[in-house]
């Protein structure tokens, strides 16, 4: 009997919370619905709309120039290699030259 009791009991307070709930969700669906409706909620969705768009398009142009930059990063650090290596080339000619007695 007392198992029935707290069963009952647990079946109003879900009743309970269920209703709540439904009586929300008709409620917050009523107020969207409203907000569709209003001229100033559809310029902040049309303003929102603007901004991701334009979010979009700064990013997109932002990782062009990333992408060119590291371009033109990588260019130059070859460059540099290329000049290392052109160094050490002539230095190990230099040395070269002075152990064969070339310019003495």
């Amino acid at each position: 009997m007392i198992e029935v009791k707290e069963c009952k009991k647990k079946v109003d307070a879900y009743c309970t919370t269920t209703e709540r709930l439904e009586a929300d969700v008709e409620r917050r669906t009523k107020e969207l619905k409203d907000l569709r409706k209003n001229p100033e909620a559809k310029a902040l969705r049309s303003d929102v709309h603007r901004l991701v768009n334009d979010l979009a398009t700064t990013r997109s142009r932002a990782q062009e120039k990333v992408d060119k930059l590291q371009k033109e990063i990588e260019k130059k650090i070859d460059q540099i290699n290329s000049y290392i290596q052109q160094m050490s080339w002539e230095e190990s000619l230099a040395k070269k030259n002075d152990e064969l007695g070339v310019f003495e």
